[in-house]
């Protein structure tokens, strides 16, 4: 019987043991909960200027009114602000050389521009970005009225409409590196002759990134979906951006450790909260804060 009864006793246990045929795992967040960090380092960098994210964008809307202007034979003026070039926060003026080729061409009968910009970027911090985008955007008088430039013989453009046909791209930074596979949106910028600008409209990009976290390396492949609502005093620094990104994000997780694979899917929406430079992201409860120029996240609380 004592034979038996240790038999028994093992033939349990070793029905206890987790199968190791198989070389990988496939949990929510709630079994990972690294995985909604990643999340909101995500939405973090999607918003961040210095990687391309929406705030990057926001910038070239204020570049691009003085770069037209530059373009007709104008002069540098004309535009609603001058671009961050270095991503410190303050206006630098126009791109110096190697900052980036912007090609814009003028479609008469439709009254839009459209802008091809490819650019490399080294900000004094050591991050590198490698930025492609394709926008149209069109200057409307205040009676809806295409008009070539922001202020054409004197008359002020009162709405911007700016729609991001497509951006690619990379950055790298310490611990973090990002590949942007898909970017599009579309925004309304009125209050153009007014000392406020209001950026409303949706934006969504789908891309990877690897983080080096505690010596676990981790790739997130992901998908975000999201509407916009800011305010930015014309002619302003972009620390002064206010307002919200909120959307759905969907993501997966992977880490490889010890020869297993891991992954961790995560489905779900935030408010990404932006004031005075800094960035809050509510996600599942969870509350993360960002910068608004590096995306680097500071601290996370509930």
């Amino acid at each position: 019987m004592l034979r038996l009864s240790s038999a028994l006793v093992l033939l349990v246990a070793l029905l206890a043991l987790p199968l190791t045929g198989c070389d990988s795992a496939t949990t929510e967040a709630d079994d990972d909960p690294q995985a909604l960090d990643d999340a909101a380092e995500t939405v973090a960098l999607s918003v961040a200027q210095e990687p391309g994210g929406a705030t990057d964008q926001v910038s070239d809307v204020l570049f691009l009114p003085g770069l037209v202007s530059q373009h007709r034979g104008h002069g540098p003026g004309g535009g609603l602000g001058d671009r961050d070039c270095d991503g410190d926060g303050n206006g630098d003026g126009p791109c110096p050389p190697g900052q980036g080729d912007v090609d814009l061409t003028y479609d008469d009968d439709r009254g839009v521009w459209t802008a091809v910009i490819d650019r490399e970027r080294t900000t004094p911090n050591g991050r590198t970005a490698s930025i492609y985008r394709v926008y149209e955007f069109q200057f409307l008088a205040p009676d809806g009225t295409p008009q070539p430039e922001y202020v054409t013989e004197g008359d002020t453009a009162s709405t911007i409409t700016f729609a991001i046909l497509e951006g690619s791209g990379s950055f790298s930074g310490p611990a973090v590196s990002h590949t942007l596979e898909d970017l599009t949106g579309a925004w309304t910028i009125t209050g153009a002759d007014t000392d406020l600008l209001a950026i409303t409209g949706t934006y969504a990009r789908a891309g990877t990134n690897t983080l080096d976290r505690e010596r676990v390396n981790s790739t997130t492949s992901y998908v975000l979906e999201a509407s916009m609502d800011l305010t930015l005093p014309r002619e302003a620094d972009l620390d002064q951006l206010n307002g919200t990104v909120e959307g759905t994000y969907d993501g997966t997780r992977t880490v490889e450790r010890n020869g297993e694979t891991r992954t961790s899917d995560v489905s779900t929406t935030f408010v990404a909260t932006i004031d005075d430079g800094e960035v809050s992201i509510e996600m599942e409860g969870d509350r993360f804060v960002s910068g608004l120029f590096s995306g680097m996240m500071h601290r996370r609380g509930r």
